[in-house]
């Protein structure tokens, strides 16, 4: 049986191993690395959160004329994501918009493939695609349902340890979606935790999505 004395030392574990791409220096404490109880659970409607940086020039223009940019919600080499409004009918929507392709030739490659990989698959557990497109000055964009909940990263570092049953419950789903993907004949190249979310489905609270299929591998 485990010393009482032991058990304090649990909540001080640092998480970063977990993750190793996480952003946060590793002398942030995971108190500090939460958000508050005000804030909203939603990554797609939470902005990116950090040091101070310049305005982004895409935030409040439009997409096609219909698709409205709200706010970054997460960023890498080859693009961003944004949570947007569609218009007319004001449906909340996650958009990753790639640089403009002109420059960037491998990033229209992948962001093809993502876009023929989801679109290909049907499982309710894999994020759904609900439009994408070019405009004219060459910026590439995929929009994609929005999801109220957290990555599993976040869940980790707000939960850690998470119960057992809890993950064989995430990953039980997790496991049926990549069924579903490689009977397809299409292999996620890049699952971490930052990749997977979990909602709120019909009173069921741990509902996971699979996202982010830029560089999977398609068979044939």
């Amino acid at each position: 049986m485990s010393n009482k004395d032991d058990i304090p030392e649990l909540v001080e574990i640092e998480i970063e191993p977990i993750a190793p791409d996480d952003p946060l220096s590793s002398s942030t404490s995971l108190s500090q690395s939460q958000p508050s109880a005000s804030a909203p659970l939603s990554s797609p409607s939470r902005p990116l959160q950090g040091a101070h940086k310049e305005p982004d020039p895409l935030i409040g223009t439009y997409l096609k004329g219909t698709y409205k940019l709200v706010s970054k919600i997460g960023e890498g080499g080859m693009g961003n994501v944004y949570a947007a409004i569609q218009y007319p009918l004001e449906r909340q929507v996650a958009i990753k918009v790639l640089k403009p392709t002109e420059n960037n030739p491998e990033g229209e490659h992948y962001f093809m493939r993502e876009v023929q990989a989801i679109n290909s698959l049907r499982h309710p557990n894999i994020i759904t695609i609900v439009d994408y497109g070019k405009e004219d000055n060459g910026l590439l964009y995929l929009v994609m349902e929005h999801l109220p909940g957290q990555t599993i990263k976040e869940v980790i570092k707000k939960d850690f340890p998470l119960d057992p049953k809890r993950i064989c419950h995430i990953l039980i789903q997790l496991l049926g979606a990549l069924e579903q993907a490689h009977n397809s004949g299409i292999v996620h190249c890049d699952l971490k935790p930052a990749n997977l979310m979990v909602e709120e489905v019909a009173g069921q609270a741990a509902f996971v999505k699979v996202l982010d299929f830029g560089i999977a591998k398609v068979k044939g």
